[in-house]
């Protein structure tokens, strides 16, 4: 109930801040987050440990597809543009997650669609995986303070 409500304030917000913004048109985006959140939760836990894991291919992939290096993210001094890399990187390794589970035969339903396909997921607008991995980390930061 808690998460329902959260992405109900962030969508109303976004109905205010932006009057020209419909807002049926921001529930339906903020449904879309609310769904792919519960997807990014596992790979914001694997960005914030830094750990190996399992599916620490998945970022080497994801900075290969971003044309990065570990060590560009490590060595940035600039803490806003740091997070803005840790931030592309997690949204990138959410997307090949998601591509992970339709060439499994999975399905990952977003409220008023349903992903099947590879080109569903590559489809989604690289603004709405930020936004998935922002809430995401929100929501583990806040579960982690309980």
């Amino acid at each position: 109930m808690f998460i329902t409500s959260f992405f109900r304030s962030i969508a109303n917000a976004i109905g205010k801040l932006f009057k020209k913004i419909d807002k049926n048109k921001a529930q339906q985006i903020i449904a879309v987050i609310h769904n792919l959140y519960k997807e990014a939760i596992p790979i914001v836990e694997l960005v914030a440990s830094l750990t190996p894991t399992t599916t620490d291919d998945r970022l080497i992939a994801a900075l290969k597809n971003l044309g990065w290096t570990a060590e560009q993210i490590i060595n940035q001094v600039d803490e806003i543009k740091k997070d803005g890399q840790r931030l592309a990187l997690a949204s990138e390794a959410l997307k090949l997650h998601l591509i992970d589970i339709v060439e499994k035969g999975g399905k990952v339903d977003i409220g008023d669609k349903t992903i099947e396909t590879t080109e569903d997921v590559l489809g989604l607008d690289k603004n709405v995986l930020r936004s998935a991995i922002q809430s995401g980390y929100t929501i583990w930061k806040l579960a982690k303070k309980q």
